[in-house]
């Protein structure tokens, strides 16, 4: 649908040539080469990786590693934190979007990085790019007394359906995902491209649990609050939905064309040629039809006071987040936490 366009910008075209996924399988012959001798298409592709180049761009990179909903168990925290006293800095970084930063790297360390990172049921891939990134959500699922059901096999099954796949492995911009049922926001819901959030319908004198879903929510050089949809989520729906609004991001988001650098305002479904009625009309024909809310028992958990709760906190930790040495983590707020 897009690849046609005129004006497509350097990014897309070095996309075109070669998609950024492919650079898995270069990891050992990069590893091997001069930093100077690297093409600037590939430096970009290593993002596909979850491999960044830092800045100044002297040889030295971040790898971010994706924690799913920010689930990570003390056998996988051992494992970063050996990376990062081993390779990096000795220090780590954790992001605001539940992912976990080792600064420092070199090209002869990636090889040992990724088998370390795969070796411990963690991944990196798709850290960085344009394709679905970490999936956002709620820490406690599964063991939060107030959440209205246990997103964690919903957050495993997107995850797993997203990363590597190469039907999302070009997308326009990076396509962020929200999952919580938690009423209290967890996964700042409308800060995101696609957000589903805890709602409650009553049929026939059933009480059935799921999900409203927000579209095209941003922030960057234009912010903008996820517009609600009028649907009712199944939780077995979920992933469905996922897909048919990464499908429309993916074909009809017009932030493809002119230069990079004048295109940050990121387009998502209601921010190209697409709006939300478009994806209405596509989560219709995914869920047949049927999930039309008319009850709105459940109060709308997202609201501006949350946006303002996460600028507020992005802030007081200044860039992404506090780069502590190893052994210590920031709270909500930026307060430091001493690991076990």
């Amino acid at each position: 649908v897009w690849s046609t366009r005129e004006n497509l910008n350097t990014n897309e075209l070095w996309k075109l040539e070669k998609d950024g996924l492919e650079i898995l399988k270069e990891i050992p012959e990069i590893a091997g080469m001069n930093y100077a001798s690297l093409e600037k298409s590939d430096i970009e592709r290593l993002k596909w990786a979850g491999i960044y180049a830092q800045r100044p761009k002297n040889g030295r990179f971040l790898v971010r590693v994706k924690l799913s909903s920010g689930a990570m168990t003390a056998a996988q925290a051992r494992v970063i934190a050996g990376i990062s006293k081993d390779f990096g800095a000795d220090s780590i970084q954790i992001t605001i979007r539940q992912c976990i930063q080792v600064h420092n790297l070199t090209q002869r360390d990636f090889p040992e990085v990724l088998r370390r990172l795969d070796a411990a049921g963690l991944t990196s891939v798709e850290g960085c790019g344009d394709v679905p990134r970490n999936i956002l959500g709620n820490p406690l699922m599964g063991i939060d007394p107030e959440e209205l059901f246990d997103t964690t096999d919903i957050v495993k099954e997107a995850a797993e359906a997203l990363i590597g796949n190469p039907e999302f492995s070009n997308l326009p911009r990076k396509y962020k995902i929200s999952i919580s049922a938690n009423p209290r926001d967890t996964g700042f819901a409308r800060i995101n491209d696609i957000a589903f959030v805890p709602a409650v319908r009553r049929r026939q004198g059933e009480v059935q649990n799921g999900f409203h879903v927000y579209v095209g929510g941003g922030l960057s050089s234009n912010p903008m609050l996820a517009e609600k949809l009028s649907f009712f989520i199944r939780p077995e729906e979920t992933l469905s939905v996922i897909r048919a609004v990464a499908l429309i991001f993916r074909d009809y988001s017009w932030s493809r064309t002119g230069e990079r650098r004048s295109s940050r305002r990121r387009s998502s479904p209601t921010r190209g040629r697409c709006s939300a009625a478009d994806a209405s009309t596509c989560i219709a024909g995914t869920t047949g039809g049927s999930t039309a809310s008319t009850d709105r028992s459940r109060r709308d958990f997202t609201t501006r006071a949350s946006m303002s709760r996460w600028a507020t906190w992005r802030r007081r930790t200044s860039r992404r987040s506090r780069i502590l040495p190893t052994g210590t983590a920031t709270g909500r707020c930026g307060r430091r936490t001493r690991s076990a």
